[in-house]
Formats: structure tokens, sequence, C-alpha cells
């Protein structure tokens, strides 16, 4: 999809396993690749990450890799969820903190003064990102009405009869 350009990728913390394996051969071909890792943020909770301190225990060498990590609040991962499911992408909770986070650090390189220097850089003049959609919002519909407010559940509208035909 990217025609073998790709700048950043995000991707959220568990085992580790999935950054560590994913990002290895694509290292080897971009040397210069922006990993970005995303975590909870202490004390919240997004199904399947871990957040940092929960991460002691995990073997895979993701410190070495990670070239940034973005810690995001619940609110922030289910909101950028919602936002995945408005478009069409079926994005679950861990799914939408990788994209918030892939939003929060070009944000933070667009502050430092970064993200320019690396889009004049690119091969094309653009940077190519992508996050890690890994889970689906299915199983986890009770917590989006535990973790956001009714801001973020626009009312639903009866159809009229004559709007069927």
């Amino acid at each position: 999809q990217t025609r073998g350009n790709l700048d950043i990728i995000s991707l959220g913390l568990g085992t580790c396993g999935t950054m560590v394996g994913l990002t290895s051969d694509l290292k080897q071909r971009k040397p210069d690749l922006d990993i970005i890792a995303c975590c909870p943020a202490p004390g919240q909770a997004v199904p399947g990450p871990r957040e940092e301190c929960l991460l002691k225990d995990v073997t895979f060498d993701w410190q070495n890799i990670a070239s940034a990590r973005v810690d995001l609040e619940a609110k922030e991962s289910f909101a950028a969820s919602t936002k995945l499911l408005r478009r069409g992408i079926m994005g679950g909770p861990s799914s939408g903190m990788n994209y918030a986070g892939l939003l929060k650090h070009l944000e933070s390189l667009k502050t430092e003064g970064k993200l320019s220097d690396m889009v004049k850089n690119s091969k094309d003049g653009k940077l190519s990102s992508i996050f890690l959609c890994c889970d689906s919002p299915l199983q986890h519909i009770d917590e989006y009405f535990e973790v956001l407010d009714e801001s973020n559940f626009p009312p639903v509208h009866p159809v009229k009869e004559e709007d069927l035909h």
C-alpha cells in the first residue's frame, strides 16, 4: 500500500513480539524508520497493550527498536477508535491507541520543527506513516460507554417511513 515507502510506524506494546518481529526486517530496509511504541498511560486500561511498569517482564528488546514512546489515556484510545469506526475501519481500542499515538507523535515532531525536515528528506516529499490495526471493537462495546462520555455518541434519529421508499 505504501509502494515500499515507509517513514513512521506506530504500534502498541503488549508482549512486544509484533513490534520486534515486524520492524526487524523493516529496519534493515530503512534504518531511519521512525518506530513509535504506544502504551497506556499509568493507571489507564486499554485492552491488549501494557503500560510501561508492566513491560519489565517482557524479554523482547523493544527499547532498542523504538524511536519514541507515546503514553495515551484510555479516553484518547477509545475516542480515536470511534473516529476509525466512523471512517469504516474496524479498529478497536488498541488500534485507536496506535492511531492516536501516531497523531500525537506527528504533532510533537511538528512542534519540535522536525516534521518539515522529515518531509523534505523523504523520497517524494511525502511521509508515509502507518499504524497497526490489531483488534476489533466488537468485544469491547460496553467499555466504550464506560470510558467515553455521551458527547462521543450522537443521538440516532428514527428513519421516517417516507424516507424508506
